[in-house]
């Protein structure tokens, strides 16, 4: 598995389109521009309907279980292959370090036992993590990130790390679970980050790789297709005069017939934003790729990643709908002058979010140049209870 990519061979999107000796098609020849739905419906709104009606809608059509990153028990480290018991009596997965347990849940222990409420997974001033059981008892467990958005690369293949900037080769790519590959950071981008055009969103088309058109005299180039997992996008743009409808909504189900939706809303002008170019907003997307929640205090803390121009603050604890939420910003390094903005990413969210809720926030904010506020509901869930689950919304994994 290759780290870095010096001896990659660069992709062309010349007239004479061929890679990796596959011919493409004739470009004339191309379906005309559909509209991609992002799971097996549309996440538009239509005239006349409600935010409740939409989401009555969306919350009776997801996938099953929630796609997620496991990590290992005494390691801490990825896994790089699935977390199952593959004969075994008890959960485990290969890594990096060697086999180690891991967790098929959160809050499971690597038995697939549940861990209680007010002592779940954690170290417990111990290396490994351990978790007391509902039936008693300490036990070891691993951590569970769940996955906000799941990556693709222009080869179909799903990326098992972050889609990283190259900045040698200018392009970004991510580890898969058999080599790398291409992909995109942000939806209907390139790999060499320039923009599908309009109308053309990043697709197959009938192809074995994902491209799109970049201009309308049908220039084009390969891209990387992001999938929903517990998230997915609702609308492309706000048109105007038209209510703040959130843009990411993430819904899961718990095991006492409990639903969470999770929704990121733009707030504010692009003008709170600083403008930036394309090297530093690549450069932001890899600090973004870094971050974790462990660095979270409730104190003000500035610096908690830094790359050569940005870094990421803590602006501390507000209080937005009866939430308790962190103010994260990633800033430029360099003083502010008068009337100038360093903030080129601003996300407002509760102190439980997940990690890859947050770098889906980042992401979100620093594409749209707008702050994103994150808002978690809980409440029963509406969802058809049938034998297969299969309208069921992404239900955490529980053995």
């Amino acid at each position: 598995m290759y780290e870095r990519k010096d001896l990659l061979p660069p992709l062309t999107s010349s007239s004479s389109p061929q890679r990796r000796g596959i011919e493409m098609a004739d470009r004339r020849r191309r379906p005309s521009p559909l509209f991609t739905f992002i799971l097996c419906f549309s996440l538009w709104f239509t005239p006349g309907q409600t935010v409740d009606s939409f989401f009555g809608m969306f919350l009776q059509q997801c996938i099953e279980e929630c796609p997620a990153k496991y990590f290992t028990s005494t390691y801490g480290v990825p896994c790089t292959d699935s977390c199952d018991k593959r004969g075994s009596d008890y959960y485990w997965c290969h890594s990096s370090s060697g086999w180690d347990y891991c967790s098929p849940g959160v809050n499971i222990d690597y038995f697939g036992s549940t861990c209680r409420n007010d002592h779940p997974c954690g170290n417990y001033g111990e290396k490994s993590k351990m978790c007391y059981l509902d039936r008693g008892g300490w036990s070891r467990c691993s951590q569970v990130e769940p996955k906000a958005m799941i990556q693709n690369t222009i080869n179909l293949q799903e990326c098992k790390t972050h889609c990283k900037y190259y900045d040698s080769g200018d392009y970004f790519w991510c580890n898969t679970y058999d080599n790398w590959d291409y992909c995109s950071p942000l939806p209907d981008i390139t790999y060499r980050d320039v923009k599908c055009r309009a109308g053309h969103k990043c697709g197959t088309y009938g192809e074995a790789y994902s491209w799109c058109y970049t201009s309308f005299n049908d220039d084009w180039d390969y891209c990387g297709v992001i999938h929903p997992g517990e998230c997915a996008y609702s609308q492309s743009f706000r048109r105007k005069r038209q209510p703040d409808f959130p843009n990411v909504i993430c819904t899961t189900e718990g095991d006492n017939n409990n639903r969470r939706v999770t929704t990121f809303t733009e707030e504010g002008q692009s003008s709170i934003m600083a403008n930036i170019n394309n090297r530093m907003r690549n450069e932001a997307l890899n600090l973004i790729n870094q971050w974790d929640n462990q660095r979270l205090s409730e104190q003000a803390r500035s610096n908690l990643i830094s790359s050569d121009h940005l870094r990421i603050d803590n602006q501390g604890l507000i209080n937005r709908n009866n939430q308790r939420c962190y103010n994260l910003q990633i800033q430029i390094n360099k003083a502010r002058g008068s009337s100038e903005s360093t903030t080129v990413s601003q996300v407002i969210c509760p102190l439980d979010t997940p990690a890859d809720y947050i770098r889906t926030a980042f992401r979100r904010s620093l594409e749209r140049q707008a702050r994103v506020i994150v808002e978690v509901n809980d409440g029963p869930s509406t969802s058809p209870n049938n034998n297969n689950n299969n309208r069921k919304c992404c239900k955490r994994r529980k053995i």
